[in-house]
């Protein structure tokens, strides 16, 4: 498997990077393509944008606690039964959740977007979750996300 690499901006200016799993080597134009849709992006996002979503998925991937916590409206929704309480509001919320949720289980967790909808600001992702435990067991498993955006922000995860 190759790699193409990806960069995000947050809306306070700070970048991070991931790299996007690809079947096939990618050309200079996927790359080229890549690093540059969403570090151009302007912040005052109006519609969702399957490179955004996969930057956070890669900082999901990371367990960049802070990265993830920063894309969330100060009322948003971050809901999940695999973490402790299920669900959990605003970037702070959502920052303990990922804390909790490093604390309990240690490991991999990767995602390969298989699917990606948007319409506006709502948008469904279909991902092949890989996980790796500390013990070395591997799992794989589909799951979908719904992400709602508002301002700019995650409203609901």
């Amino acid at each position: 498997m190759h790699y193409i690499p990806s960069v995000g901006v947050f809306e306070d200016g700070r970048a991070f990077g991931v790299r996007r799993p690809c079947y096939e080597r990618p050309d200079e134009r996927t790359v080229e393509a890549a690093t540059g849709a969403v570090a151009s992006r302007d912040s005052a996002m109006t519609g969702i944008e399957r490179e955004y979503i996969e930057a956070i998925l890669g900082a999901f991937e990371d367990g960049d606690e802070d990265d993830v916590s920063a894309v969330f409206a100060e009322d948003g929704v971050f809901i999940d039964p695999e973490y402790p309480d299920g669900e959990y509001h605003g970037p702070a919320g959502v920052r303990r959740a990922l804390e909790r949720r490093s604390e309990r289980t240690t490991g991999e967790a990767r995602f390969v977007v298989r699917n990606f909808w948007a319409d506006g600001t709502s948008c469904a992702i279909e991902v092949e979750t890989h996980r790796t435990a500390t013990h070395r067991s591997e799992r794989a498993f589909p799951q979908v996300f719904v992400v709602e955006m508002e301002n700019g922000r995650i409203a609901r995860w």
